[in-house]
């Protein structure tokens, strides 16, 4: 693979990596009322279909910089992806947002559970 080419690779990551980190901001700005179980699930989706796009275009730029010589090793370790080490950043902020997702999720169910409960508790003393 060029170094062009694998230039171009380390921008698309960037765009990745700032699309990942705005998960968590994006998902905050939905009203409590709208997290529904069917939107919280179709965000983690989102969230995890990105996260695999970078961690194999990540693995992907790591073989094809070992193919390169080692002056234009030295040139592509300078760009920006791996001095802000933006793979590292990269995964922090998936794993907050995939955090925060799941408590959501988790706390979505319990309410549907308790709903499914009270119902049912309040149909049994009803029957009686």
């Amino acid at each position: 693979m060029r170094i062009s080419h694998i230039q171009g690779r380390l921008e698309q990551q960037q765009s990745l990596s700032i699309l990942i980190a705005r998960s968590l901001e994006n998902f905050t700005k939905i009203p409590t009322n709208d997290l529904t179980f069917r939107v919280i699930n179709a965000r983690l989706t989102s969230l995890k279909d990105n996260w695999d796009k970078f961690s194999i275009v990540h693995d992907a730029i790591m073989i094809s910089i070992n193919q390169l010589s080692a002056t234009d090793q030295k040139l592509i370790r300078s760009h920006a992806y791996f001095t802000d080490n933006i793979y590292s950043v990269t995964y922090e902020h998936y794993l907050e947002c995939l955090d925060r997702m799941n408590l959501h999720l988790d706390a979505e169910e319990q309410l549907k559970e308790g709903s499914s409960l009270t119902q049912s508790l309040s149909q049994s003393t009803t029957n009686q």
